[in-house]
């Protein structure tokens, strides 16, 4: 099963978790890696929805606000949603809710990023 399935919706593409659990370092290298891939191969919003992902290593975060930085320098939208309530709290107890736009549902995440205006 992949770990990852890409599609595109109203301009954004849509990069949805598949997998239960990231937690080896072979799984973060190459989770990354296609997030990354995933992430320029669209246009400039990316929502990345947790879907079916329970559990992941500290390492995944580090991966996760790296790519937040890579979108920034190109001028790309990152979003997150549907997080499980414990990988939320450690956004949350971790201060990375600051730096990442985090939604509690696609659809709330599609609607912002909609919005026009100088708050993206």
């Amino acid at each position: 099963m992949p770990e990852l399935v890409a599609t595109e919706k109203n301009g954004v593409t849509i990069i949805v978790f598949t997998t239960p659990r990231i937690w080896t370092d072979t799984e973060v290298s190459k989770i990354s890696e296609r997030l990354a891939n995933l992430a320029h191969s669209g246009g400039d919003k990316v929502l990345l929805d947790f879907g079916s992902l329970q559990q992941m290593c500290s390492a995944m975060l580090g991966k996760i606000l790296a790519l937040n930085k890579e979108c920034e320098t190109h001028k790309i939208k990152l979003r997150l949603c549907n997080m499980e309530p414990h990988i939320k709290e450690v956004f949350t107890t971790t201060g990375l809710h600051k730096l990442l736009k985090i939604h509690d549902t696609q659809e709330a995440a599609l609607a912002a990023f909609a919005k026009k205006g100088w708050f993206w």
